[in-house]
């Protein structure tokens, strides 16, 4: 007997130790700014529409439940979503938004009538940081779960979870009468709790070993829990597909990753085709095999109405509904790689790889995806028009907007192809930054008050520049190869002259113009030499953001 103890008691703290503890590695979500909303703020009402549609609101007749708005001219009424922010909470509830022209005129609450003072909509979700094993899942509260989705569920999978204590005996027979038919192990007879230990902590092999030690674990997590706790976790680990190498965990991500919305606003045929999936994700996929997942599907609903969770006529109407699958192409998925890529770079100078993996951080950015888009369409015009205009072709380029009042990059624009990700030329682009850096020297001159100012005389006259170190020479030239004589120093800054600059550079000093340039936010390392004077360290596009920031 004290082997069978010692094994239940060991069998009993792995069972609490994982269920209790850290039973998941939950990825980073990385959203974009949210779109605020505020009497006087500049909006036009096409891009509040636009916004709306991008968060997956619908355009109703009659509101039903969040995520849902309606439209009369300049008139908004937003149904919107609960949505936990890191300072506060953003509850559900209807808006009006009016609009004078190009500007918000009203925000408030239409039930009851009272104006607001800022409302904040959901930040679009704009990427993912994956653990190492990819297993993509939200998790959420049984309060959050439609109670017809676990209906579909014990309907279809375990009928009599809330009466078993982890095992079904019935089942078991049942299980082994079909395997003994097939001389084969075809049939499991698992119930959900079952199930949700079969995932949580052993592996997939089907051996008599590893079906007795479910047994045994089902029974001891059935004593230490509820059955809510119970059915909540599997809410949160049953597979429900494949994306690439994302495997998709949970109802909570499945809600998402098959009709972009949260698990809460679930209707009945779409519950249905989520349970549907639970026996067979990969064969019944909806987006490679429609027309086996509508047969599942309506399945699901037919024995539904059998067992009168539903009635015949709330089962017809719904297979009359199509699959209503989202269309995601995998390059439309998270469309922002280059900006994803500045939020991972700046998130590992102060979190540990595992922690972004795991923790299911929420971190909140300042992209703008209007902005994005805005940024995104000029670069790719441009560049067709330089390509066209010079009969070249391969031309690429980066970009980076930012507030200039605080710093905020709302935008990196990489090249042709926003969806590219692979180079991010914003972030890791370096390039000689040319005339760029005469901001540094013209304001460490200015810093020397009572030297300089903006009319002291400079000479843009040619001179030779020798090397009092290593004797080599340098003969700088103007851009049109003229000088200029004495010109007052705002003239040679606004009209670049390269002789007037670099003779104010080496009466500064080097190491003085170098000084600045650090102080204005340039931190790699560089040689100081005189041609540094004509911009010939070479930055990134997101480097010399930094540097002009400190001055915009």
């Amino acid at each position: 007997m004290i082997p069978v103890g010692s094994y239940i008691s060991w069998i009993s703290v792995q069972v609490r130790e994982q269920f209790e503890g850290k039973r998941w590695a939950l990825p980073a979500r990385v959203f974009a700014r949210p779109l605020e909303l505020y009497s006087g703020i500049r909006l036009e009402p096409k891009v509040l529409e636009e916004e709306l549609k991008s968060l997956d609101y619908k355009l109703v007749g009659r509101f039903s439940g969040p995520g849902q708005y309606q439209r009369n001219d300049n008139v908004f009424f937003i149904m919107t979503r609960d949505f936990q922010f890191w300072d506060d909470n953003e509850p559900s509830r209807l808006l009006e938004v009016q609009f004078s022209g190009n500007r918000v005129s009203f925000v408030g609450e239409a039930r009851p009538n009272r104006k607001l003072t800022l409302v904040r909509l959901e930040p679009r979700l704009i990427g993912k940081i994956y653990p190492a094993h990819h297993e993509d899942r939200i998790l959420v509260e049984l309060a959050e779960v439609p109670p017809l989705l676990i209906e579909a569920l014990l309907t279809m999978e375990d009928r009599n979870f809330y009466s078993h204590f982890g095992i079904s005996i019935r089942g078991l027979i049942r299980a082994s009468v079909e395997n003994a038919k097939a001389g084969a192990w075809v049939q499991g007879g698992s119930t959900i709790t079952q199930q949700l230990i079969k995932n949580l902590y052993l592996s997939p092999e089907r051996t008599l070993d590893r079906k007795f030690n479910e047994a045994m674990m089902a029974l001891l997590l059935e004593w230490h829990y509820s059955k809510e706790e119970i059915l909540q976790a599997y809410l949160n680990e049953v597979y429900l597909g494949q994306d690439g190498d994302r495997s998709i965990h949970g109802m909570g991500i499945a809600a998402s990753f098959y009709f972009n919305r949260p698990v809460s606003e679930l209707k009945l045929p779409e519950v249905a085709l989520l349970v549907s999936l639970i026996r067979a994700a990969s064969h019944y996929n909806p987006r490679k095999y429609p027309e086996r997942a509508l047969s599942r599907r309506n399945l699901v609903l037919d024995t539904m109405a059998d067992q009168g969770v539903i009635s015949p006529a709330e089962a017809k109407a719904a297979k009359a509904t199509p699959l209503n699958i989202t269309t995601r192409p995998a390059e439309t998925v998270f469309p922002y790689p280059a900006f994803m890529g500045l939020v991972q770079h700046q998130l590992r100078e102060d979190y540990r790889e595992e922690d972004l993996r795991s923790d299911g951080l929420k971190i909140f950015t300042t992209l703008d995806p209007f902005l994005q888009k805005v940024a995104d369409e000029t670069m790719m015009s441009t560049l067709k028009k330089l390509e066209k205009g010079r009969g070249i072709r391969g031309l690429e380029g980066a970009m980076v907007v930012s507030n200039s009042a605080n710093g905020e990059v709302f935008a990196l624009a990489n090249g042709k192809n926003p969806y590219f990700d692979g180079f991010n030329r914003p972030l890791n682009a370096q390039r000689q930054i040319g005339s760029l850096v005469k901001v540094a020297i013209y304001l460490t001159a200015l810093e020397k008050i009572g030297s300089y100012s903006l009319t002291t005389l400079l000479d843009d006259s040619p001179f030779l520049w020798v090397d009092k170190h290593t004797g080599e020479s340098w003969r700088p030239q103007n851009y049109d190869f003229r000088s200029h004589g004495r010109v007052p120093l705002f003239k040679a800054l606004a009209n670049s002259y390269n002789l007037a600059t670099v003779r104010l550079g080496k009466t500064l000093g080097l190491d003085k113009v170098r000084d600045t340039m650090r102080r204005m936010g340039v931190e790699r390392e560089f040689k100081v030499y005189p041609s540094l004077l004509l911009g010939s360290i070479a930055l990134t596009p997101v480097e010399v953001t930094q540097m002009y920031q400190t001055i915009a």
